[in-house]
């Protein structure tokens, strides 16, 4: 705290209490005000005056830096008047710097400069310091100064080991409860309590706190003395307690290596698990995989890649949602729950590889790590095609079974009153003899012909001839005897035919004739969709118990919006008059009389192929 109006001369150094300098003071004086107080000494008269000749530089030097030039000259002139009334003081006592303020003089005087005026105040404060008998401090050598900067770096060393030493000293607390490693504790006690205490000491140093410099052997003789004796007994303790190391750590050894039998063991178990479960997911007839929380498939067993025509590592990485159109993309991001905690279970149609669609069952569940966070879903599917085909047969045999009653209810109402008006015709006709009455009674009689034609398949529909037993029957044969009478037809027509018959093909218990009625049915519509110089060809083989009829034409083929009502009652592709939408529903009656299925497929442009599945 100082007077800053007033100028204040003192040296300063300031030794540390671990042997190092914190700093260097200058020695000399410290001006904090405009005009110099001296408090006696040696040579008080000429240090007061060479005290006015450093005010006049002092001035010199502010005047010369405002860019006043004349005013700093003449203020150096001053100072030199009144050094020149004490040279002879200065020259006595050193004259060599004596010669040297001389020429600073002049050359202030010859170039007056900012600096020049400064070096010439550091050499007026060395002649005050020389009048006074003393000298500036020199800048210590570099060895002092590595041992001042150890000083300073030993004190937060050790403080540092201090703070590092309390982890081991409460590690020690809590081991020491254990017998076998009770003597190891006290020795890590023993060595790290002095290197707290130290560190509690230079902390005392540091911040001057004298109570505390105690801990320090820096400062007391009697904590090196101490220190020495603890570290004495931690070497006695160290030899029992290594001991006791020795013994447990052949204990570990021993349990070690039981520890890892047990685990090659546990492993070996566990693999064996993991192989039997994943023997059974791969034998498994449904298809099972896992997505991960990013919807991309983690593992899929054979049946799921059969399923989607995949191989099952094509399928690993592979976007869940890239296998579904949008609408089922959409449904199993609604029904999935990913993450909820929920199990599903739902229909859901996938895309194949080759761009089939496949109906399946889809059971799904969520998937959990350790900490209980969502990691991905266990997924099943069922492929339901099969059980989607006889869902839509049957929805059809009811459909069928209802037009039916009806039809057969509207063709008795119609039957009745079509013969009465073909009798009229029929008296007509043989009472006519003008050629134009009598060719519009005939067009009549032949629409009326259509008619009753057209009542007649009504009541076919609803009531097939029951009466025909089933018998054996060779379906090659009857196919045989088919195509003979649809020759000519066919012929007309311009239509290939061929045929790949299995020549090994059993007999099956059926009714020739309705068989017969299905195959000029199906031998029919192929005509009517085949364009001139058509081909139709007609295979037969055995599959599994079941002999299967395939008709496949070249024709227009039928667009997929009208593939499922194609076996709807009075449902007709053709132009209107061509047909009246009987046919095949009379043909899918028939075949289900028989227990079997009628399946197509069609293509537009391609063609269509219609297959019929009957049981031995």
């Amino acid at each position: 705290q100082f007077d800053t109006s007033k100028t204040y001369r003192f040296g300063i150094a300031i030794m540390d209490n671990a042997g190092g300098f914190e700093s260097y003071g200058e020695g000399h004086s410290f001006d904090l005000g405009a005009r110099t107080l001296e408090f006696g000494g040696l040579g008080s008269e000429e240090v007061t005056q060479m005290t006015l000749i450093r005010d006049y530089l002092v001035t010199s030097r502010a005047y010369m830096a405002d860019g006043k030039s004349e005013l700093a000259y003449s203020e150096i002139n001053n100072a030199l008047v009144l050094y020149n009334e004490i040279q002879n003081t200065v020259a006595s006592k050193d004259p060599e710097h004596h010669i040297t303020i001389k020429k600073m003089f002049s050359d202030a005087k010859r170039e007056p400069s900012v600096e020049n005026i400064d070096s010439l105040i550091q050499d007026v404060d060395y002649t005050i310091l020389t009048i006074q008998g003393k000298r500036m401090p020199t800048e210590p050598p570099w060895n002092i100064k590595l041992i001042v900067l150890w000083g300073k770096v030993q004190i937060y060393v050790f403080i540092l080991l201090a703070i590092v030493a309390l982890f081991p000293v409460l590690k020690s607390a809590q081991v020491g409860r254990k017998p076998e490693l009770r003597n190891i504790s006290i020795f890590l006690l023993i060595v790290t309590i002095p290197m707290l205490l130290e560190g509690i000491g230079r902390i005392g140093i540091l911040t001057k706190i004298y109570f505390l410099q105690n801990f320090s052997f820096m400062t007391n003789e009697y904590a090196t003395l101490l220190w020495a004796a603890l570290m004495t007994t931690a070497l006695f303790i160290a030899k029992a307690g290594f001991g006791e190391v020795d013994s447990t750590i052949k204990s570990l050894e021993s349990y070690g290596i039981e520890l890892e039998q047990k685990v090659v063991e546990r492993t070996r178990e566990l693999k064996t698990s993991e192989e039997k479960y994943r023997s059974l997911i791969e034998t498994m007839n449904d298809g099972v995989g896992i997505i991960d929380k990013d919807n991309s498939i983690s593992f899929a067993n054979k049946r799921f890649g059969e399923i989607l025509e995949y191989a099952p590592v094509e399928l690993i990485g592979k976007e869940v949602f890239s296998l579904l159109d949008e609408k089922n993309r959409e449904m199993l991001r609604e029904e999935l729950q990913i993450g909820t905690g929920k199990a599903s279970i739902y229909e859901l149609e996938w895309t194949t590889k080759t761009g089939k669609r496949v109906p399946t069952l889809v059971s799904a569940a969520p998937l959990y790590d350790e900490k209980g966070k969502y990691k991905g879903s266990f997924v099943v599917i069922t492929d339901i095609t099969e059980r989607k085909r006889f869902e839509q047969q049957l929805r059809q045999s009811e459909k069928l079974a209802a037009t039916g009653k009806l039809a057969a209810s509207i063709a008795h109402e119609i039957n009745n009153p079509l013969s009465g008006i073909k009798n009229c015709i029929y008296i007509l006709m043989d009472e006519t003899e003008k050629d134009k009455s009598k060719e519009y009674l005939e067009m009549a009689d032949k629409e009326l012909d259509r008619i009753a034609r057209i009542v007649r398949q009504m009541l076919d529909f609803y009531r097939p001839n029951k009466e025909e037993a089933m018998v054996p029957t060779k379906i090659n044969e009857v196919i045989g005897e088919v195509l003979n009478f649809m020759k000519p037809q066919l012929e007309k027509q311009n239509v290939k035919f061929s045929n790949e018959f299995d020549p090994d093909l059993p007999e099956i218990m059926a009714s020739g004739e309705q068989l017969k009625q299905v195959f000029i049915n199906l031998i029919l519509n192929a005509m009517d969709a085949m364009p001139s110089n058509g081909n139709l060809i007609i295979k037969t083989k055995f599959d599994n118990k079941n002999i299967k009829i395939e008709f496949n034409d070249n024709g227009y083929g039928i667009p997929e919006d009208e593939l499922e009502n194609l076996f709807d009652p009075f449902y007709s592709t053709k132009k209107e008059g061509k047909g009246t939408g009987l046919g095949l529903s009379v043909s899918y009656g028939i075949i289900r009389a028989h227990n079997g299925m009628v399946d197509v497929w069609s293509e537009e442009g391609e063609g269509t192929t219609f297959t019929i599945t009957l049981p031995i």
